[in-house]
């Protein structure tokens, strides 16, 4: 994005004056005395060696075994507080602790279970008195089936309730519902059969225009009403639209209202028969 004339000047300058002056001073000046001094510190750490280095590696093992072991392979947790890992998890709770609660659980476990169950089988006997007590003086003297459910009951059996219990309908009033989805089925079958008998007349004229003027590159206009193909269509849809109007109006009043009690409704067994 910059210029040749400005990449130039940096391009001089980074080769001139960084490469070219500093770095000559460089290999003059610090060179040399790297050169000088490095091998005399390490002359010197050479021969100190037997002094500092048992220093260095007693350090570095009292580090590992206090802060973090770097040498072992175990987990990471492990690693970190290695000391102090084993003097509280190995030994006070894997070797004194957990021995310890293993000696109480293997005589406390037997004695809360059987507390446990000796307060279910009072539990149960209590309750199951109780409710009797209740339902003989209580409940089954003066208790009704309530309307509704409410805190003191519930209702479970019943008209609508229980799933084994069924409506009953009588023959007339299944031969009507009958009959009403049967007309419905004729209207539909009716509609479609008349829709096809309005559009016939636009069939055959589109087909007769596409075999006659489509080599021409011709279309039918449908948006221009002044046509005759454009006011034979409008007194088509204006023959379907009443039409479906009046089969709507049928299906409305032919239309049973059905809920999740009509799945419930059965004949008597002699209407069956």
């Amino acid at each position: 994005f910059l210029g040749k004339n400005i990449q130039r000047l940096f391009n001089q300058f980074w080769n001139y004056i960084i490469k070219g002056a500093l770095g000559t001073v460089a290999v003059c000046t610090v060179y040399p005395l790297a050169c000088s001094i490095i091998p005399t510190f390490s002359f010197i750490l050479g021969v100190l060696s037997p002094i500092w280095m048992p220093i260095l590696t007693l350090l570095f093992h009292i580090l590992q075994i206090l802060i973090y072991d770097a040498s072992s392979a175990g987990e990471y947790g492990r690693k970190i507080f290695c000391l102090i890992n084993i003097v509280i998890t190995d030994f006070l709770l894997c070797g004194i602790v957990q021995p310890i609660l293993v000696l109480f659980a293997l005589i406390a476990s037997p004695i809360i279970s059987l507390l446990i169950a000796i307060y279910a089988l009072l539990h149960r006997c209590t309750r199951g008195a109780y409710d009797k007590i209740i339902h003989k003086l209580v409940v089954k003297r003066l208790a009704r089936i309530p309307a509704h459910d409410g805190f003191l009951a519930r209702r479970v059996a019943g008209p609508g309730l229980a799933a084994e219990y069924f409506y009953q309908v009588a023959s007339p009033e299944v031969l009507a519902a009958l009959e009403s989805l049967i007309e419905q089925n004729e209207l539909k079958t009716y509609r479609s059969y008349v829709e096809q008998i309005l559009m016939k007349p636009i069939d055959e004229y589109r087909q007769f225009f596409n075999s006659a003027f489509e080599p021409f590159s011709a279309q039918i206009q449908i948006n221009n009403s002044g046509s005759t193909y454009g006011r034979m269509n409008d007194v088509v849809n204006e023959h379907i639209r009443s039409l479906r109007t009046t089969i709507e109006k049928r299906n409305d009043l032919l239309q049973l209202s059905r809920s999740a009690q009509h799945d419930r409704i059965r004949l008597t067994e002699t209407d069956l028969t």
